[in-house]
């Protein structure tokens, strides 16, 4: 099994190689490295892929493997021409303002209300199918990245403002036609028509059963996800709770998997230091898992250590390194 590291940073910052070597130092194969659509195409007709590209050269220098993940849509990559929901900036989200009209950090919450929720942008599929194209460009090469994940959470109306207000039926509909299925590239065997090669293509990157039974209904009829992926987070913050997801997971996947691999690309223990446990018992519940993305790094290693670059481990980075060893 494949263990990953999530790096997302408002997928705006550049990874350190400082933190890319501490990170493989413990044995972390791989990092989920997101990507924000709006930074890399701010306008019509300008990739910028500078700043993404240190990022993504500070992971594979340190012998890492690295899954695009793409987030959030420019204006101009929608039909009405507006804003898609950014993190951290602006889109579905509203602050806490204290006594002087200023945001209280930490208080930002999804806000149904945000035009962006109330009336969403549709996606144009074209700018989905370019982005994908642009990736292939330049990082989907023999010995460069083989994995894209092209959304997140879609029944999470931060990430996909339709669920919020539409009916759920129109709002997955809207993300398998909008996003999901212009965005996968479909490459063959030139020696076998049927057989599909890299850049695999995974999804959907589901939160909950509801969205992932929904959508991998339609990739039964499309066969567009390569790798099944799911988010495993526990119900209750217990690691009973998280294995009784895996186990609900489980129960959709296995009728549609079809031998397909199958990733859970974000996991966290709230800190309460489970995720060893959980990495050594899902094999038990799920054993054809191949991946599991631990979503941040301040399980592994300390804040403090982080900000300031010396990467002191956590007792669930030093569990996580000594089980990675063995």
């Amino acid at each position: 099994m494949i263990i990953s590291i999530g790096y997302e940073r408002n997928a705006h910052e550049i990874a350190s190689p400082k933190f890319a070597s501490a990170v493989r130092s413990l044995g972390i194969e791989a990092v989920v490295l997101w990507m924000s659509g709006t930074s890399i195409n701010p306008c019509e007709g300008v990739w910028d892929f500078h700043s993404f590209n240190a990022s993504w050269h500070a992971f594979n220098n340190a012998g890492m493997k690295v899954i695009l993940k793409r987030l959030w849509a420019p204006a101009h990559a929608t039909a009405e021409e507006k804003i898609t929901y950014q993190p951290y900036t602006d889109g579905a989200q509203s602050w806490t303002l204290d006594a002087n009209g200023n945001a209280i950090p930490g208080s930002a919450h999804f806000d149904p209300t945000r035009p962006c929720v109330k009336d969403p942008a549709h996606i144009k599929a074209a700018w989905c199918t370019e982005f994908s194209k642009q990736l292939d460009a330049r990082y989907f090469k023999p010995g460069f990245c083989k994995h894209f994940i092209s959304w997140n959470e879609p029944a999470d109306g931060n990430y996909w403002p339709p669920v919020a207000t539409r009916p759920f039926d129109e709002a997955y509909d809207r993300v398998w036609s909008e996003v999901y299925r212009p965005s996968a590239i479909m490459s063959f065997d030139p020696n076998d028509p049927t057989k599909r090669v890299a850049p695999w293509m995974i999804g959907p990157d589901a939160a909950y059963d509801d969205d992932l039974r929904r959508l991998l209904a339609k990739d039964a009829a499309e066969q567009t996800f390569d790798i099944i992926s799911f988010h495993g987070y526990s119900d209750d913050k217990s690691l009973d709770g998280a294995l009784r997801v895996l186990k609900n997971r489980r129960d959709i996947i296995d009728p549609v998997r079809n031998g397909r691999e199958v990733w859970n690309t974000e996991i966290g223990d709230d800190g309460n230091g489970w995720i060893v446990d959980y990495i050594k018992k899902a094999p038990e519940i799920m054993p054809y898992l191949g991946f599991i993305n631990i979503a941040h790094a301040n399980m592994l290693f300390t804040q403090q250590s982080i900000d300031n670059e010396t990467y002191v481990m956590t007792p669930a980075g030093a569990a996580l390194k000594a089980l990675l060893a063995a």
